[in-house]
């Protein structure tokens, strides 16, 4: 494990969460926590539990250019790996590659391109979410101070155009990559020149082996299926805040709440790569409840510790469940990075 990312992962997380807490009484917080209904957050762990098996299903269609496979069998490297997001420098995405690999005998890199491509579909469906927004719902925006002198309504757009850009530039060097190969392998060697020929050799190596992680892109049928899962897991992720809603007694709040908190909690996670999101995450709740929907901020950030901990803590549950199923221990998933040979 690099230590130098868990610092600055948890240095980025302590300045997350002062700025959570820094206006919030401890009287209020304990007060806002005491008044819960926690019988509300029995259904939003279950909603946590049906995103993961959603995502499980996605990722039958994404690696089914490689190998078939079933949900049943794609669980553990998946609950393992979102586990492994709680490690520095969000090690999860390639401890769920080597899983998958070591168990489906899969190369790592033709892995990890089925998660590339997941998180395309991903960055899609928030940039969708995100549109609507500001689209049909922009006036909840209206007066709401951002960040760095900029308003949230252009927060939101500076962040829109820029996964738009990213995605569409994504989408293009891998479409590239799958259709014209041998143009791109020629591209890529001509910008190795300068480089020895045993390191070059490798990287040629793991292009071609990642390109073959990309195949399922000419599957037309498997695409839409996947664009259909995809917007599927997303309504039950942007469904399973409501529970918590409930228990927290927001039931006032519109639906546009939990689409905006969606969205800017995603946005916050992106931009501040903390140890499983701590910080982050309860720093967006803050802005999109308290900001934007005037919820108070004691409960806005107690909303924001009890849904991280349903959260991670379902799939602490579930990881750790698969992790003694499958006989893999937490030691070896911090040194995951040290054992990948692809």
């Amino acid at each position: 494990m690099d230590k130098k990312h868990l610092f600055i992962g948890l240095f980025i997380a302590g300045a997350a969460l002062y700025l959570t807490f820094r206006n919030v009484a401890l009287d209020e917080l304990i007060l806002s926590l005491k008044s819960i209904e926690y019988f509300y957050l029995v259904p939003a762990m279950g909603l946590g539990v049906l995103s993961f098996v959603l995502r499980a299903y996605r990722w039958t269609f994404l690696v089914s250019s490689l190998k078939k496979t079933s949900v049943s069998r794609l669980m553990a490297p998946l609950c393992v790996g979102f586990m492994g997001n709680l490690l520095p420098a969000r090690a999860g995405e390639l401890i769920r590659a080597y899983l998958l690999g070591k168990k489906e005998g899969i190369s790592v890199s033709a892995s990890f391109a089925t998660i590339f491509v997941e998180r395309i579909f991903d960055m899609l469906s928030v940039l969708a979410m995100a549109i609507w927004l500001l689209l049909f719902q922009s006036g909840i925006f209206d007066g709401i101070a951002g960040f760095g002198g900029y308003s949230m309504i252009d927060l939101l757009k500076k962040f829109g155009w820029l996964s738009l850009a990213l995605s569409l530039g994504i989408i293009i060097f891998s479409y590239s990559l799958v259709h014209w190969n041998e143009k791109m392998t020629g591209i890529i060697k001509v910008f190795l020149r300068p480089f020895p020929e045993k390191p070059g050799s490798k990287v040629l190596h793991l292009v071609d082996s990642f390109s073959t992680g990309l195949h399922i892109l000419k599957d037309f049928k498997a695409i839409a299926m996947i664009s259909l899962l995809s917007l599927i897991l997303w309504f039950a992720i942007t469904f399973s805040y409501y529970p918590v809603y409930l228990a927290f007694g927001f039931n006032s709040l519109p639906f546009s709440s939990l689409v905006a908190l969606t969205v800017i909690v995603c946005v916050f996670i992106s931009l501040f790569p903390t140890p499983g999101f701590l910080g982050s995450f309860q720093i967006g709740c803050v802005v999109a409840l308290h900001n934007i929907f005037h919820v108070p901020e004691a409960q806005a950030a107690s909303f924001g510790m009890v849904t991280w901990a349903v959260q991670f803590g379902t799939l602490i549950a579930l990881g750790s469940f698969y992790l003694v199923k499958e006989g893999f221990s937490l030691k070896q998933l911090a040194h995951v990075k040290d054992e990948v040979d692809v």
